[in-house]
C-alpha cells in the first residue's frame, strides 16, 4: 500500500464527508464508465481504475472536502515506478478537471520538459477523448491537434512545455505534469515556479505532479520528494499537499522481489498490467552490468541514487577500502591524475590514484566542487572562484589547483 497523507480539514475528510464521496465516485464512474483503454492488450476495455489507484490517488484527492466544500489539495505529488500507468491515470485526472470540476473557462495545462514529453500525456487524454462516445456525445469537444475545448463552459486542455515561451501571464486552473524528474535545468525550474504560481484566481486549483525518481538531487522533483516524505513522516504540516508515494526506501534490498512488489503497485490487484517476468528481464542486466544498476532502481523501484551510470558496484568500491589517504602522503610518490571538466551545468572532478606503499593496494585522493557551491561560498580549502561567461569552469585556475 502507498503511503500518503490524509490531513482532515475542519474534522472531516472524504470518509466523513457525503458531499466528498459522492464527488470521488463521480471521478471514479467517470473512469470507469466513459474512458477505455487506447492501446495494448485492453485497447477498448473501460478504464476502471486498480484498486490502489482508487483508494490511494482518486478517492483522497477529489473527495477530501474543506468545510466550503473546495477540495482540500491544491497539489498532488504521486511518486509511482516506471510502467504502473503514470501516463494513463494523468491523462484521466487532466479530463476530470477539463469536463467534470465545474470551473468556468477551465484551463487544464499539460506540462514537461519539452514538448514531446507534454504531448505523452495530452496525446493520451486525446485518444481517451476520441475513443470514448460518451464523451463525444455529453461535452461534444473541439479536438485539435495541441488542445481539446469544451464549448459549453470555455474550458480548455492544452500542451505547454518549458521550451516554450508565455506561462507568465496565464491563468491555469489546473497543472498536468509528467516525469517532474526531467526538470534540472534553471530555465525549467523557472517554467515550474511560473506555472504553479499562476493560479492564484481560481477557486479550486489543482497541480497533479506524477513521476518516478531522477538522478539529480538538486533538482525541483528531488526538493519536493524531500517535501512530501516530511510530510507523510509528520516533521511538516501542509494540508494541501496530497503525497502519495510508491517505492524501496534507500535501505530496501534492490534484489529482493518483495521490495519490487512493494514499489510496484501494478504488480498486484486482481487485474494487474506490469507483469513480474519483466522486471526479471531488467534486473538481469542490472545485476550483470553495474551500469544499469542505478537506472533499475531508479526507474523501477523509485530510488533516489543519485547519479545514472555506475561503472563500479558501490558494494565492490566501499570493500576495497583499505588505506585512507592524507595530503601528508603525497610528497613524493608516483601519482595518476584524471580530470572531468564541465562545460555548464555539471561538476568539475580531479582525481588523483597512486600505488599504496602497503600491499600495492590503491589509494586515492579527489577535489569536488559540488553543484550547491555558491558565489561566495568558501571550500575546506580556500575560497571558490567564479568564472563568467557561457562556459563555467577556468581550465587554468583548475591546472593551477
Amino acid at each position: 500500500m502507498a503511503t500518503l497523507t490524509n490531513t482532515k480539514a475542519g474534522g472531516r475528510n472524504s470518509s466523513g464527508s457525503s458531499l466528498g464521496s459522492i464527488r470521488a465516485r463521480e471521478v471514479e464512474r467517470f473512469f470507469g464508465g466513459a474512458l477505455y483503454h487506447s492501446r495494448g492488450g485492453v485497447a477498448g476495455r473501460p478504464f476502471r481504475l486498480a484498486p490502489w489507484q482508487a483508494r490511494d490517488i482518486v478517492r483522497p484527492l477529489f473527495g477530501t472536502l474543506l468545510p466550503d466544500g473546495r477540495r482540500q489539495y491544491r497539489t498532488a505529488f504521486i511518486e509511482l515506478p516506471r510502467k504502473n500507468g503514470k501516463s494513463s491515470l494523468a491523462a484521466g485526472i487532466a479530463l476530470v478537471l477539463l469536463f467534470l470540476d465545474n470551473e468556468p473557462g477551465a484551463e487544464v495545462l499539460c506540462l514537461a520538459s519539452d514538448v514531446d514529453q507534454a504531448r505523452v500525456v495530452f496525446g493520451e487524454a486525446k485518444r481517451l477523448v476520441e475513443g470514448s462516445p460518451e464523451i463525444l456525445q455529453a461535452f461534444r469537444p473541439i479536438i485539435y491537434r495541441d488542445s481539446i475545448e469544451y464549448p459549453e463552459t470555455g474550458s480548455v486542455l492544452k500542451v505547454l512545455s518549458a521550451d516554450e515561451k508565455g506561462i507568465h501571464g496565464r491563468n491555469p486552473s489546473g497543472l498536468v505534469l509528467d516525469e517532474l524528474h526531467t526538470f534540472s535545468t534553471r530555465k525549467e525550474r523557472e517554467f515550474f515556479i511560473g506555472a504553479t504560481t499562476a493560479m492564484g484566481a481560481r477557486t479550486t486549483p489543482l497541480t497533479v505532479l506524477i513521476s518516478s525518481a531522477g538522478f539529480a538531487k538538486d533538482s525541483i522533483c528531488y526538493e519536493l520528494h524531500t517535501y512530501a516524505a516530511e510530510i507523510r513522516s509528520g516533521v511538516r504540516d501542509d494540508p494541501s499537499f496530497l503525497s502519495v508515494h510508491f517505492g524501496a526506501s534507500e535501505k530496501d534490498d534492490w534484489t529482493d522481489r518483495d521490495v519490487w512488489r512493494k514499489a510496484n503497485p501494478a504488480l498486484s490487484g486482481p487485474a494487474p498490467f506490469l507483469s513480474m517476468q519483466y522486471l526479471e528481464d531488467e534486473f538481469r542486466q542490472a545485476e550483470a552490468m553495474p551500469s544499469r544498476q542505478n537506472a533499475f532502481r531508479t526507474f523501477f523501484l523509485n530510488q533516489w541514487v543519485g547519479q545514472e551510470n555506475r561503472f563500479i558496484d558501490l558494494h565492490l568500491w566501499d570493500a576495497s577500502i583499505g588505506h585512507p589517504t592524507t595530503d601528508a602522503d603525497l610528497p613524493g610518490r608516483t601519482g595518476y591524475v584524471g580530470i572531468d571538466v564541465a562545460s555548464v551545468d555539471d561538476l568539475t572532478v580531479a582525481a588523483l590514484l597512486m600505488p599504496c606503499r602497503e600491499n600495492a593496494d590503491m589509494g586515492r585522493a579527489s577535489e569536488v566542487l559540488p553543484a550547491r557551491v555558491r558565489a561566495g561560498e568558501t571550500s575546506p580549502r580556500g575560497p571558490v572562484s567564479t568564472v563568467s561567461g557561457r562556459r563555467l569552469v577556468d581550465a587554468h585556475a583548475g591546472r593551477n589547483r
